[in-house]
């Protein structure tokens, strides 16, 4: 009788079900999902929820094969409240039926319609959302639908005290698979007495878990649980964006791509945040569909982070990264400045991390493209500390399905993120501006005080612009004024109106409506930021093996051969304090010479008895690096042997460590003999690099 009146209830509450035969309708049977009758009544599982448990939909299909739209279909719980982006969830086509994954639990308590966008006039499936029965922990600062955590690392959950539990009662967390009973690990969470505690979750193995808090009854088992938690848990692993750009070691800022919504199309993910970067130092050439292609007429240009100076040329103060799966959009939020976000330690990245989400998750998509503050954003003058003091948070890109490429809006993020520049813009209705050093003033005084010194300047990076947007015929018409982009006090903007206590430098410009020209006073402070990163790295023999090669030649001479042996190094690199060569148990010593394009290495020439085949190799501290072995002529006929360094197989990369498969360096061919006169010349070259560089 109970189940009979819960279907009148639910039966009543969807309303009558739509006659799709009796449809005539041009959006019916194109093979795609556009048109409400297409799409039956469903059921979710679990059926009943709590606030912040997930549950997953599914809806069969009138018409088996039909495809989703570009435009996509989302779901929500509660109500037809779809700009409601948090709750939101993207639909996707599985087999013949529409799958809308990782529904949140409405917060109203009671039986919950799921809506479809399809569909604003009724529900296609109904959920309960217990808001009460849940009693046993509560969970704080829980990020992302699901969050994530990394394989074997360890992840803190921070839990407080339910009101249904007693001052003595103690609660664990219970460890399963997701869609498994079988516990496979109880993590103390919650003591006798203690109101919250934290609970630190080493997950054995990547996919999706559940954490599911219990209360521990007198017996030591599980007198309730409480609803379950979902977290996608993933490798610690990281890829190189651009293949043998990264250096390990160097001192650089890292920077990481975390893709959300693109459903397996990783290849499509790193082409995209490629783009986006303009690495190549130029803008992007749109078509009418996109990237345009070879022989197209460009209609607009992208222009990414390192097509816009200072910016351009400094590739090498960044290591670029993507993590290989995707994620949920708000699992990687980062916000250094409040002390938020999930912990990257895992990935090996060190500290100095910034975050790019790119996000196709319709759940995501209309929101705005936002940023985080660097930990030394401030409203007052302050000096930008040591690098390992700075912390970046993340960035969140959306990116839809019209081929249109967001670089600008990206650089204009990239100006927040890393430089902690503020927005120029004004905003309608906004009374309270945001101010803050180096861009956005409280009064003409401060702005005389922070960028007097400016005023009347151009950024160079004004004429490049302008000619290339002529060159490419991408501009119709005038094109705006260099007195738009001259620095001066300009009232208003700042994120508040045009007549707020706020002044910033130009009336145009990178932080206000996204031209690629940062202007001269947010010049200068990325300009001081970036000059915090080296790029560089000091040679480690365990890092940077394969970036170091070299060749021997040997010639007779009396009693005997001798040997000398130069090479090559990646000109990334600062030399170690000491290298040699070391050869049949003899050693010499070495220079490293700075050169263009690549540094030399010059070692002193070992003699060496005739007929022997010694193994020659770099030594740098107790390591040695291999260039292969020697073959010393047997006659007295002059020879010259070049050494060929042997072919190294090195794992995929991990983070800190340079890719493998690639060319490391460039074997040099025979170089000559170099005595001691070469020496003392490289020898005074690496001080005058070294002074320079003091």
């Amino acid at each position: 009788m109970t189940r009979l009146l819960t279907l009148l209830v639910v039966l009543s509450f969807l309303g009558p079900l739509p006659a799709a035969a009796q449809v005539d309708d041009p959006w019916v049977g194109n093979g795609v999902i556009d048109h409400p009758s297409e799409v039956l009544y469903g059921a979710c599982s679990p059926d009943v929820v709590g606030a912040l448990e997930l549950t997953t939909c599914r809806f069969p299909l009138l018409e088996p094969g039909d495809l989703a739209p570009d435009w996509g279909i989302v779901a929500v719980v509660g109500g037809p409240f779809f700009d409601d982006t948090y709750a939101r969830s993207e639909c996707v086509v599985e087999d013949d039926e529409l799958v809308c994954p990782d529904l949140l639990g409405g917060w109203q308590e009671g039986t919950q319609g799921v809506w479809l966008d399809l569909d604003v006039e009724r529900p296609r499936a109904t959920v309960e959302v217990d808001r009460t029965n849940d009693g046993v922990l509560g969970f704080v600062s829980w990020f992302g639908r699901p969050p994530v955590a990394f394989v074997g690392a360890p992840r803190t959950f921070e839990v407080f005290r339910s009101f249904l539990l007693a001052a003595d009662d103690e609660a664990t967390l219970l460890l399963r698979r997701e869609g498994s009973d079988e516990v496979v690990e109880e993590v103390p969470a919650l003591g006798a007495g203690e109101e919250d505690g934290v609970a630190v979750v080493v997950f054995p193995g990547a996919g999706r878990w559940t954490v599911t808090p219990c209360l521990v009854d007198p017996a030591g088992g599980c007198a309730r649980e409480g609803f379950r938690q979902v977290v996608q848990v993933v490798e610690p692993v990281v890829e190189p964006l651009f293949p043998g750009h990264n250096l390990a070691g160097a001192e650089r800022i890292d920077l990481l791509f975390v893709g959300s919504g693109w459903h397996g199309d990783l290849d499509g993910f790193v082409e995209t945040a490629r783009a986006l970067l303009s690495f190549d130092g130029a803008p992007v050439a749109l078509g009418l569909e996109g990237i345009a292609g070879e022989g197209e007429d460009p209609v607009d240009l992208a222009w990414g982070p390192f097509a816009i100076d200072p910016l351009r040329g400094q590739q090498d103060r960044f290591n670029l990264w993507y993590l290989p799966v995707g994620v949920s959009a708000r699992a990687f939020h980062i916000s250094p400045t409040i002390d938020l976000g999930i912990d990257l330690s895992a990935l090996g990245l060190g500290t100095d991390v910034a975050v790019v989400i790119l996000s196709r998750d319709l759940a995501f998509s209309s929101i705005r493209a936002t940023a985080e503050w660097p930990s030394f954003r401030s409203e007052e003058p302050t000096d930008i500390p040591p690098i390992d003091e700075i912390r970046f948070g993340s960035t969140t890109m959306p990116y839809r399905f019209d081929g249109y490429l967001p670089a600008d809006t990206f650089s204009h993020e990239i100006g927040h993120l890393l430089f902690g520049l503020a927005d120029e813009y004004p905003q309608f209705g906004g009374d309270f501006p945001t101010i803050g050093y180096p861009n956005c003033a409280p009064s003409t005084a401060a702005a005389s005080d922070w960028w007097g010194d400016l005023i009347g300047e151009v950024d160079p990076m004004y004429e490049v612009w302008k000619a290339a947007e002529q060159a490419a015929g991408t501009w119709p018409g005038e094109f705006p004024s260099e007195a738009n982009f001259t620095t001066d006090v300009v009232q208003g903007g700042c994120f508040g109106g045009e007549s707020v206590a706020a002044y910033r430098p130009t009336l145009g410009g990178l932080m206000n409506e996204e031209s690629p020209v940062f202007g001269s006073v947010n010049r200068r402070r990325v300009e001081e930021v970036l000059a915090l990163w080296s790029g560089r790295a000091t040679f480690d023999p365990s890092l940077h093996g394969g970036l170091v090669e070299g060749v021997c030649d040997s010639d007779e001479v009396a009693g005997g051969v001798r040997v000398v042996c130069t090479g090559t190094a990646d000109a990334r690199l600062d030399p170690p304090e000491v290298i040699g060569i070391a050869i049949a148990g003899e050693d010499a010593a070495c220079a490293w010479i700075p050169r263009d394009g690549e540094d030399e290495v010059v070692c002193e020439g070992i003699t060496l008895q005739l007929g022997e085949t010694p193994t020659a190799a770099f030594v740098v501290g107790a390591t040695e690096i291999e260039l292969g072995t020697v073959g010393i002529p047997t006659t007295t006929t002059t020879t010259i042997v070049t050494t060929q360094p042997p072919t190294t197989t090195m794992p995929v990369a991990a983070p800190g460590q340079e890719e493998p498969g690639l060319p490391q360096g460039v074997l040099i061919g025979a170089l000559g003999l170099l005595g001691a006169a070469g020496l003392l010349l490289g020898l005074q070259a690496l001080g005058a690099r070294r002074q320079g560089e003091a």
